[in-house]
């Protein structure tokens, strides 16, 4: 909850400090993009969770009961280690972030959905390569 906290916070610090307030004295810079570069740094948890209540209720089951549909547990399903799986994720993270901060000039609109696409791209990862290695398996 901690780490969660400090990212809306950092998220919502990011955005005032784009935020043109025309204060005498106060030198602001105006960066249209900083929500989108916002939800980039909230991209993995909103997309996490969505995904897993998704397949919770495409499966008839309450979006409240605990499973393993998590990208940690999947990323564990390829016998990867804790701590390699959280040095994945959060090298993944750190990618779209930096992605969104490259990219902070572009449209806002294509900005948000690149960062849309690769948020869920980067929960559906772990399921490609899950499902890649099988195959290969009962192919051999």
């Amino acid at each position: 909850m901690l780490l969660g906290f400090l990212l809306a916070f950092t998220s919502i610090c990011f955005i005032d400090i784009f935020i043109d307030k025309k204060l005498p004295d106060v030198p602001r810079y105006h960066l249209q993009s900083a929500p989108v570069v916002a939800v980039a740094i909230l991209i993995l948890p909103i997309v996490d969770t969505l995904n897993v209540i998704i397949i919770r209720l495409i499966n008839k089951r309450s979006p409240f009961d605990a499973d393993k549909n998590h990208i940690h547990h999947k990323l564990l399903k390829l016998n990867l280690t804790h701590r390699r799986s959280s040095f994945y994720i959060i090298m993944y993270y750190l990618f779209v972030v930096t992605i969104a901060y490259y990219f902070r000039h572009i449209d806002v609109n294509l900005l948000l959905l690149i960062i849309l696409f690769l948020g869920f791209f980067g929960a559906y990862i772990p399921d490609i390569i899950y499902v890649l290695k099988n195959n290969k398996k009962t192919i051999n």
